[in-house]
């Protein structure tokens, strides 16, 4: 209940954000400064370092520039209340003792019958071998429970949330598109129809080469008729705006896997 109340603050904050934004983009450039003498104030702005009297039959612009004050003062405690919420989001995924008792192979192995897929064809498929990335298999330095180890702290949230929501998956399993082979980072099973689905996360997306080879990625899935929203769910992230659970349960309640 509380989780789905922060999703619903944290989309209201969004969209109030983006709306202050777009304002921001068409209101006059400056700060508002106002200088009081007794009874009467005078009003100046500041704008490339230079102050500029505004005076009394342009109080349009003074009305403006107050009002560019006031949404960037609420621009600031919009992005405060999302670095809250994320903070939230981020500590239950991550911090839970439960979490510590899968990385415990004893208390794993009588937890597991609980987080198996009901269907058990799906959950033998996950449970079974397969060809997975060789590349650097070292650096899967994240445990998820006993048994998996990922490469990042993101995927191992990823990996948490599907493994506790009883979603079948498998990590970078081997991929044949066309003539290539890759590895997307989970191959998913749907809970109910058995279909398969595959999700990439994008970790580096600020950098441009990176980002470049992951629009290409998406691109070669397309070419192999695995479409965005459709079988392919991507989620993405940046140094200043780090990956949260949130960013995919959207996604998973529009294909109907929660």
């Amino acid at each position: 209940m509380i989780g789905k109340m922060m999703e619903f603050e944290k989309n209201r904050v969004m969209t109030e954000k983006r709306r202050i934004e777009q304002e921001l983009e068409i209101l006059p450039k400056g700060k508002l400064c106002l200088v009081r003498n007794r009874s009467w104030t005078k009003w100046f702005y500041y704008h490339n370092g230079e102050r500029h009297y505004i005076p009394k039959r342009n109080r349009r612009l003074a009305e403006q520039l107050a009002r560019r004050k006031y949404l960037t003062e609420r621009l600031e405690q919009c992005n405060g209340q999302l670095e809250a919420i994320e903070a939230y989001f981020t500590r239950i995924a991550t911090s839970g003792t439960e979490n510590k008792l899968l990385h415990n192979k004893d208390y794993q192995e009588l937890l597991a019958p609980y987080f198996q897929p009901q269907n058990q064809e799906l959950a033998h498929w996950a449970e079974a071998p397969y060809e997975r990335n060789p590349y650097r298999i070292e650096n899967c330095i994240h445990m998820v429970h006993v048994g998996l180890w990922v490469r990042s702290k993101s995927e191992s949230m990823i990996a948490s949330y599907l493994y506790q929501h009883k979603i079948p998956f498998r990590y970078e399993c081997a991929l044949k598109l066309g003539k290539k082979t890759i590895y997307p980072d989970f191959t998913l099973r749907h809970p109910k129809t058995g279909e398969y689905y595959y999700l990439e996360h994008f970790g580096l997306f600020e950098n441009g080469e990176y980002r470049r080879h992951a629009l290409s990625k998406v691109e070669d899935y397309a070419l192999n008729g695995i479409y965005l929203d459709q079988h392919l769910i991507v989620t993405t992230e940046t140094t200043k705006n780090p990956f949260s659970v949130t960013q995919l349960i959207p996604q998973l309640q529009a294909t109907a896997f929660i």
